[in-house]
């Protein structure tokens, strides 16, 4: 197994169902190569959740830019979009 320095540091955007199952994929099948770097989700309560069950050091991402800084790769796993830009909120407000 490779030291945690060598490893890529994986980033997920996007914490519901297909989030998790590549979180909780990288924690366990995929530790050899992979580390969990970061969460993100435009439902804050939700990346901080999952962040909670993964024990991941230093939480979910408060920011998508956060994320991005804190990864090697980063797996986009159904972040709401409208046209070409990023919603922050469920109601459509984007960045």
């Amino acid at each position: 197994m490779k030291s945690d320095k060598s490893k890529l540091k994986l980033g997920v955007v996007g914490c519901g169902a297909i989030g998790s199952r590549i979180a909780l994929s990288t924690m366990k099948e995929l530790k050899g190569d992979f580390t969990l770097a970061a969460l993100y989700d435009i439902d804050c309560d939700r990346a901080q959740g999952l962040a909670g069950r993964m024990k991941l050091r230093g939480g979910a991402a408060k920011t998508l830019d956060a994320l991005i800084r804190r990864s090697d790769i980063v797996v986009e796993a159904g972040l709401f979009r409208r046209g070409n830009r990023f919603c922050s909120r469920r109601n459509g407000s984007c960045r």
